[in-house]
């Protein structure tokens, strides 16, 4: 079966939401292309070049093992195959922000979506919680989260 990519990623913008505590998203332009072409003297063709200051929680990121585990490997040193290949889906939407996701509630939504998960597969899963609290205060402050439990389970 081919594979499909599918684009997870958010839009990268001044004055979208980050993680508190973290450098807010600044975005300044350099060059516009008519200063370039003033500058180069070209009737015809400029660039235009942004400069870009963010963290790196803000938007569509991954933790790397290093932020929780020292000696686990930070982002750079992540094989590409954990970020590209075969996923499984799995809607936890129904499960509130007032308390974490346990392996049951993982193990109901792959049955209810038909969905059979492989060696190798990635593993996603839909909260709901983008749709209900983006461009909220609530966005980075109430959320729900695999327990301490669920996250060690590897089987």
């Amino acid at each position: 079966m081919a594979l499909r990519m599918i684009d997870l990623s958010q839009e990268i913008y001044q004055g979208m939401t980050t993680f508190p505590m973290h450098q807010p998203t600044f975005i300044m332009t350099n060059m516009t292309h008519e200063e370039n072409m003033r500058k180069t003297g070209s009737k015809t063709l400029g660039f235009s070049a942004r400069n870009l200051l963010l963290s790196e929680h803000c938007g569509t990121h991954t933790d790397a093992v290093w932020e929780y585990e020292p000696s686990g490997p930070s982002i750079d040193r992540m094989p590409m195959e954990y970020f590209w290949g075969s996923a499984v889906c799995a809607d936890v939407s129904d499960v509130p922000a007032s308390r974490f996701i346990e392996r049951e509630d993982l193990e109901t939504a792959v049955k209810n979506s038909g969905q059979e998960i492989r060696k190798g597969d990635i593993f996603l899963m839909y909260t709901g919680h983008y749709d209900k609290n983006f461009d909220t205060d609530l966005y980075q402050t109430v959320y729900s989260g695999l327990s301490y439990e669920t996250e060690r389970v590897q089987s």
